[in-house]
């Protein structure tokens, strides 16, 4: 069980780098917590500040119900700051 959740940690890790430094798309765009961060201003102005967008509101709201369904899963398994952290 060990392994397979260091290889799940690695792979959600690489498609988060692969997605930033090869892609060119900003970290920020893959954060849930972008949603969270903006959530404020979109409310307020109407609009998202910085490279944020709508997509990182769909992200906010899977990663809540993803926790949901399977609690600590999500932190253990698949969020690369948790792996990052834990190694």
């Amino acid at each position: 069980m060990r392994r397979a959740r260091t290889i799940l940690q690695a792979g959600f890790l690489a498609v988060v780098i692969v997605g930033v430094f090869l892609l060119r798309g900003h970290a920020e765009g893959f954060c849930p917590f972008g949603g969270v961060e903006g959530l404020y201003t979109w409310l307020r102005e109407g609009a998202m500040p910085c490279s944020l967008g709508m997509s990182n509101f769909y992200i906010l709201g899977a990663l809540l119900a993803v926790t949901l369904v399977v609690r600590r899963a999500f932190c253990g398994f698949a969020c690369p700051i948790g792996a990052i952290s834990e190694w």
